[in-house]
């Protein structure tokens, strides 16, 4: 059985070819699975908020473009949940640490420096010459 495995392992073909006959029960049963999980979100709700992105809205080109001072005039323009949303999908901060935030100013520091710490990580050794 092992060597089995493993001439599966390296041989790709056989591989894909011991796997025609499996292909549809597999569809069937993600399909079927599909529909339950969801049947159970429909159900049950998503517990957490989905919050709205602006369209075409990128804050690192704005940053390299305007920079600091520019991205946080455009920043002042977006509601709360358009910031969480922009938090959500740009910045690695984790979603409890903005999550219960209404603040507005608070939030939009807490993105122009996520975005600023991304944007400009490795810069620190960009001048420095071996010599």
């Amino acid at each position: 059985m092992r060597q089995l495995a493993q001439e599966v392992e390296n041989n790709k073909a056989l591989a894909r070819r011991l796997s025609e006959p499996f292909q549809a029960a597999l569809l069937a049963t993600l399909e079927s699975s599909g529909n339950e999980s969801t049947a159970r979100k429909a159900k049950s709700g998503s517990k957490q908020k989905k919050y709205p992105v602006p369209e075409g809205f990128d804050p690192y080109q704005i940053f390299y473009d305007e920079g600091g001072p520019g991205l946080y005039i455009k920043l002042q323009s977006l509601e709360v949940d358009e910031i969480k949303g922009l938090l959500s999908q740009f910045t690695p901060i984790p979603r409890k640490d903005y999550v219960r935030k209404q603040n507005q100013e608070i939030l939009l520091e807490m993105l122009a420096q996520a975005i600023k710490n991304v944007a400009t990580r490795g810069q620190a050794f960009g001048d420095y010459k071996l010599d």
